[in-house]
């Protein structure tokens, strides 16, 4: 277990927020990678990238120089693009054959189709 200490002065609804959003964000990242290496150039699709574990994923797999792909819905797409994502609709019958087989790391916190989408997108070493 881990403690974080919230500076003085720091709104506890704020350090919530944060700390609810970026620490699992950042432990489904660790729990993905491979011999602790970066996620540098690697194919990565978060599939509900509108949410807030997912805009915390994507942050930061911008950080860590990922090629990043996101579901979501369309009125979203344009923000997510800012941070380089490339942006799908969130219907996995709309991305599957564009994606299928291509993906390191899949981060699924929708489950539209009981993964089934998500498995079809690694690609064999993912």
């Amino acid at each position: 277990q881990c403690v974080i200490r919230v500076p003085d002065g720091v709104d506890p609804v704020m350090a919530l927020c944060l700390s609810s959003t970026y620490v699992p964000a950042r432990e489904a990242l660790d729990l993905a990678r491979k011999m602790n290496t970066p996620f540098t150039g690697a194919n990565v699709l978060v599939i509900g990238g509108n949410g807030p574990s997912g805009l915390a994923t994507i942050e930061l797999l911008t950080l860590e120089g990922a090629n990043i792909y996101t579901t979501a819905d369309e009125r979203h797409h344009e923000f997510l693009a800012n941070f380089g994502a490339k942006c799908f609709p969130i219907d996995p019958l709309k991305w599957i054959s564009q994606l299928k087989g291509k993906m390191d790391v899949v981060l699924d916190s929708v489950c539209l189709d009981s993964f089934y989408s998500s498995l079809a997108a690694l690609n064999p070493e993912g």
